[in-house]
C-alpha cells in the first residue's frame, strides 16, 4: 500500500500546480485592491468549488489530472474571473471603477491627438490638400479615438494596434477619395487611368495609421499598467 501511495502522488503534482497557477491567475488583479485576508479567502473559496467539480469529474471515471483540468475550464478564465470578481465587490469598487473610466478617456484623447498628428502628417507627406473646414482631420481624430479606445478595452497589442491603424488609414482615404471622385464629372475615368498612382497614395496612408495605430496601443499598455499597479491606501 506504501509503494502504490507514493507512486501516485508525483502523478499528482503536476494537477496540483495547474490548480495553484490557476488561484494565482484569479487573485493577481487583486493585488493592491484587496488586502491579503481577503485575496485567501476568495482562493479558499474557488478551490471548494475546484475540489467539488474534481471529484464529480473522478466519479464519471477521468483520472485526477484529466478531472483537475475539466474543473479548471468548466470554472472559466481564471483572469476575467478575477476582474470580475474586483469589479462586483465592495469596498473600492467605484475608485476601481472611476479609474478605469479615465484609464479609457485618456486612451481615447491620446488616441485623438495621434490620428489628427497623423491625418496632418499624411497630407503634408502626400501633398494632399484637406478640406476648407478641416472635417478631414476631425474624421482622423475621430478615428484615432476609436482605435484608442478600442486598443485599451480590448487590451490590444502593438502589433493589433497597428492592424487597426492601417485599417483606419486605408478606410479613411478610401472614403474621402472616392466620395471626391464620385463628385467630379470625370472623377472614375481620372482613378481608371491613375489606379496605380491611387494605390500607392493609400498604402502609405496605411503605413502612416499602421505607425500610428501602433504607438496609441503602446500607450494603452503603459495606462493598462498602471491601472494594475499597487494602490497606497491597500496594505497587503
Amino acid at each position: 500500500m506504501e509503494n502504490d501511495h507514493r507512486e501516485s502522488e508525483p502523478l499528482e503534482a503536476p494537477s496540483n500546480t495547474l490548480i495553484e497557477d490557476y488561484l494565482d491567475r484569479i487573485t493577481a488583479p487583486l493585488v493592491g485592491w484587496k488586502d491579503y485576508d481577503e485575496r485567501q479567502a476568495l482562493r479558499q473559496e474557488i478551490l471548494s468549488h475546484l475540489e467539488s467539480g474534481i471529484a464529480a469529474y473522478q466519479e464519471l471515471g477521468e483520472s485526477r489530472d484529466e478531472a483537475v483540468r475539466s474543473a479548471l475550464k468548466q470554472l472559466g478564465n481564471p483572469d476575467e474571473i478575477g476582474r470580475q470578481y474586483l469589479d462586483t465587490s465592495q469596498g473600492f469598487s467605484s475608485i476601481l471603477r472611476l479609474t478605469r473610466v479615465a484609464g479609457g478617456f485618456v486612451c481615447s484623447v491620446f488616441g485623438l491627438v495621434v490620428g489628427m498628428f497623423a491625418g496632418r502628417i499624411a497630407a503634408v507627406t502626400l501633398n494632399i490638400s484637406g478640406t476648407a473646414d478641416h472635417s478631414d482631420l476631425v474624421i482622423c481624430g475621430v478615428i484615432g479615438a476609436i482605435i484608442g479606445w478600442r486598443c485599451w478595452r480590448r487590451r490590444v497589442g502593438i502589433l493589433g494596434g497597428a492592424l487597426r491603424g492601417a485599417f483606419g488609414g486605408t478606410s479613411g482615404i478610401l472614403g474621402f477619395s472616392l466620395i471626391d471622385l464620385l463628385l467630379r464629372p470625370s472623377g472614375i475615368w481620372w482613378l481608371l487611368a491613375n489606379w496605380a498612382e491611387f494605390l500607392g497614395v493609400v498604402m502609405k496612408v496605411g503605413a502612416i495609421g499602421a505607425v500610428a495605430g501602433a504607438a496609441t496601443s503602446a500607450f494603452c499598455r503603459i495606462i493598462r499598467k498602471l491601472e494594475r499597479a499597487p494602490q497606497p491606501w491597500v496594505v497587503d
